[in-house]
């Protein structure tokens, strides 16, 4: 059985590829970083609004920037992802945005207008189920995203067996 899928590496796919790798393998790391990051921001937080002379609403310069890293903090923690999809996507060579990508049993294929690339199924760490996407993990910094609605040869469903049995991995979902 052949699957045939094409994906166009938009803002939203090179956010899920972010977003996968942050709930696979850099997933110790992350919790670690959004941790710090919350109590620095709730520390920032209260030191906005505690002055020389009591609690109360920020006057001086000092308490306008401790908001403002609050506030700053918190924007990167929840739209880490996004954040972290826009440097991917800046970083994607161009004539590589739209993947046609041609999956047998022993390899698969990934063609762009720059050229063909195969790759062996030994090489997957992960393979995550965003709902949309299926993701390839290659490591902390590599992955590639196979778009669901681009899938030809069988459904979203069959393909997810295939690749179960091809790589000798179980799809994750996230």
């Amino acid at each position: 059985m052949e699957f045939v899928v094409q994906t166009h590496y938009d803002q939203k796919t090179a956010s899920t590829l972010a977003k996968a790798l942050r709930k696979t393998v850099r997933k110790k790391r992350s919790r670690r970083s959004r941790f710090f990051g919350f109590l620095m921001s709730i520390l920032s937080f209260l030191l906005a609004f505690v002055s020389e002379e009591g609690l109360g609403f920020p006057s001086s310069g000092r308490q306008w920037l401790n908001l403002g890293v609050a506030l700053m903090l918190l924007a990167v923690l929840l739209w880490e992802d996004q954040i972290n999809g826009y440097f991917v996507r800046k970083r994607i060579l161009p004539g590589t945005q739209d993947v046609t990508a041609t999956f047998e049993k022993e390899q698969f294929v990934s063609s762009t207008q720059v050229g063909n690339s195969a790759f062996f199924y030994d090489r997957v760490q992960e393979l995550v189920d965003t709902g949309e996407y299926i993701v390839f993990v290659f490591s902390k910094n590599h992955a590639q995203a196979y778009d669901k609605n681009g899938i030809t040869g069988g459904t979203p469903e069959e393909f997810a067996a295939f690749l179960e049995e091809t790589t000798g991995k179980k799809v994750i979902k996230i």
